[in-house]
C-alpha cells in the first residue's frame, strides 16, 4: 500500500460514499414500492459477500476500490432502509431514542476504529470479522423472526397482512387485540393518502 499515491489510497473510502450516493434515490424507492423487509435483506446479503471478497479474494486497490463502491451502494438498502424499516415498528415516542441511539453508535464506530488502526493495529480483517459476523446474525433474526413494516403494508392498503403483523407483535408484547384500532388506523392513513394525491 505504501507505494501507491495517497489519492489512490483515499479512494477506497471515497468508493464507500460514491457508492452509496450513487443509490440513495433508487435502492429507498424500491422499498417503498416493493416493501422493507426485502431490500433490507438482500442488502445484508450483499454486505456480507462483499465483505468476504475484501478478506479473502482481493489481492489489489483497485479491485478493493470496485468492492468498496458495492458495498456503499448496499448501504442504501442497509442502513437507510433498514433505520426506517426499525422505525415503522416504533411508537414515535420511541423513535427518538432510537434515531439518537442509532446515530451515536455510528459516530462512536468510526471513533473506535480511528483509535483501534492508530494504537491497537493495522489489520483490519479482525473489524471485518466482526462485521461479518454481526451482518449474519442481522440476516439470520431479520429473515426468520422479524415482518414485513406494518406502517408500510398500511399504507399499501394490505390491511389483512398488516393485521397478521400486528397480530404477532401483539403476541411478543402481551398486548390484547386491536382489530377494530388496526381498521381505523388503516382509514386515517388511506385518506391521508388520497388528501396527499388530491394535492399533487
Amino acid at each position: 500500500m505504501i507505494c501507491y499515491p495517497k489519492w489512490h489510497l483515499g479512494a477506497i473510502g471515497s468508493a464507500f460514499f460514491g457508492g452509496w450516493a450513487a443509490t440513495i434515490l433508487i435502492i429507498p424507492r424500491l422499498a417503498d414500492r416493493y416493501g422493507r423487509k426485502w431490500v433490507f435483506i438482500n442488502s445484508l446479503i450483499v454486505t456480507m459477500v462483499i465483505m468476504l471478497l475484501l478478506i479473502y479474494v482481493s489481492t489489489n486497490i483497485n479491485e478493493t476500490i470496485v468492492y468498496m463502491f458495492i458495498a456503499g451502494g448496499a448501504s442504501s438498502g442497509r442502513t437507510t432502509t433498514g433505520f426506517v424499516y426499525c422505525s415503522e415498528f416504533l411508537a414515535p415516542r420511541w423513535r427518538i431514542w432510537f434515531g439518537t441511539t442509532f446515530l451515536c453508535t455510528t459516530a462512536l464506530t468510526g471513533f473506535f476504529l480511528c483509535i483501534y488502526f492508530q494504537y491497537i493495529s493495522k489489520h483490519y480483517m479482525y473489524c471485518a470479522s466482526i462485521g461479518i459476523i454481526t451482518t449474519t446474525i442481522g440476516f439470520i433474526l431479520t429473515a426468520i423472526y422479524v415482518e414485513e413494516s406494518p406502517l408500510w403494508q398500511l399504507k399499501k392498503g394490505r390491511v389483512a397482512e398488516a393485521q397478521v403483523t400486528l397480530r404477532k407483535m401483539m403476541y411478543y408484547n402481551n398486548v390484547e387485540d386491536a382489530d377494530a384500532d388496526i381498521d381505523a388506523l388503516a382509514d386515517i392513513i388511506k385518506d391521508d393518502s388520497q388528501d396527499v394525491q388530491m394535492r399533487l
